[in-house]
């Protein structure tokens, strides 16, 4: 399951994406929406997740919570107040 965050600032689904391939379909189609941007790996509260840069800035960060070796959920951060780190 993805939860999307844009605390009313700027765009993000509104309701959860549930489904594996739900979610890589909606997290692949930001390549084509924004190609020059920037994807890096980093660790929210020790677990992994991914922070993507647009114009060198924080656009989006989204965290990775797992069980039993799987992922199990997922959240994304877009609003631009909260996302700096």
């Amino acid at each position: 399951m993805l939860i999307a965050d844009g605390g009313g600032v700027v765009a993000a689904v509104r309701q959860p994406v549930v489904g594996a391939r739900k979610i890589v379909n909606l997290l692949g189609g930001f390549a084509r929406v924004a190609p020059a941007a920037v994807v890096e790996p980093v660790l929210l509260n020790g677990a992994p997740g991914a922070r993507v840069l647009l114009n060198g800035a924080v656009d989006t960060v989204i965290g990775f919570a797992f069980e039993a070796g799987r992922t199990a959920g997922s959240s994304r951060c877009a609003t631009p107040t909260s996302c700096t780190g």
